[in-house]
């Protein structure tokens, strides 16, 4: 129908967040998850810019929950595990920044390079990289949801409507 004629329906997605890297409180009244790719320039250009100052300027009302969507090409999905790898550690949001920081330098150098320069055990590191078990064979656009709480209820988001097979596949359900 015409845009005129159209009605807007509002629904509910709850959001797997547990077991991805966030910050923020646990409890803190605004939810954000955002779906990314170290490769993006947009992406890249949010966690520069964006993502420090919400974060600085609400520390104790935003959760932000990570979450990968590489689209390739290879390097997107190295990054990705290398973060998770780094993850494994405790040290997620710092070997992010530096993958934000040099992402016209993904790569193994660069991996091994941020994962030594936080001093991180390269011997579990290095074996993580090579196990793939936390970067399936995702592939979407990068957005991002904004969710409030109590409940995780969908209210804004950076994103073509995509059907419920790909939501599904982010652990989203209606």
């Amino acid at each position: 129908p015409p845009l005129a004629e159209q009605t807007l329906t509002k629904k509910r997605y709850e959001i797997q967040t547990v077991g991805y890297p966030s910050i923020g409180p646990e409890n803190a009244p605004v939810v954000i998850v955002e779906f990314s790719d170290f490769n993006c320039q947009y992406c890249g250009l949010f966690a520069r810019t964006t993502f420090p100052v919400l974060m600085s300027k609400y520390p104790k009302e935003i959760r932000f929950v990570y979450r990968h969507a590489p689209l390739g090409p290879a390097s997107s999905f190295e990054a990705a595990q290398a973060s998770m790898c780094a993850y494994d550690q405790d040290y997620f949001w710092e070997y992010h920044d530096a993958l934000f920081e040099n992402q016209d330098r993904l790569g193994a150098e660069l991996y091994t390079e941020i994962a030594t320069s936080l001093e991180l055990y390269l011997p579990a590191f290095n074996t993580c990289l090579e196990n793939d078990g936390f970067i399936g064979s995702c592939r979407d656009t990068p957005h991002i949801w904004v969710c409030f709480l109590p409940k995780s209820v969908f209210c804004a988001h950076m994103w073509k409507n995509h059907g419920n097979s790909q939501r599904a596949r982010y652990g989203f359900t209606n």
